[in-house]
């Protein structure tokens, strides 16, 4: 008749161990999203950086490649004749060195601020 009385009856403090176990997990798992998802937008980032001077560097090699087309004497040469310039080229024998390699003195460095 009384079959209650003949079931064994789970202690409190049995439920309350398997509730604290249940919200340590679920914190668990949330956690553990939380920082897969910080852990996949850092790697986003430093991607979008690599990236970024990846682009960086191609425009620095191009930009060098401007410049030493730029700088190149016979295409200034070139150029000035195009543009119909005033400039003339100099002999090397109406270049005077100033200052002799053999009399320079080793410059130290007292940095002087430009008013």
């Amino acid at each position: 008749m009384n079959r209650r009385r003949d079931q064994p009856r789970t202690p409190a403090s049995v439920v309350g161990a398997w509730i604290c176990c249940l919200v340590l997990c679920i914190y668990g798992g949330t956690q553990y999203v939380r920082l897969k998802n910080r852990q996949i937008q850092t790697q986003r980032q430093i991607e979008r950086v690599r990236q970024d001077i990846d682009k960086l560097r191609y425009e620095m090699t191009g930009d060098g490649m401007r410049i030493d087309e730029l700088l190149h004497h016979v295409k200034m040469t070139e150029s000035l004749r195009a543009n119909r310039s005033a400039l003339q080229p100099v002999s090397s024998g109406v270049i005077e060195e100033v200052m002799p390699a053999a009399d320079r003195v080793p410059r130290r460095g007292v940095a002087a601020a430009a008013p």
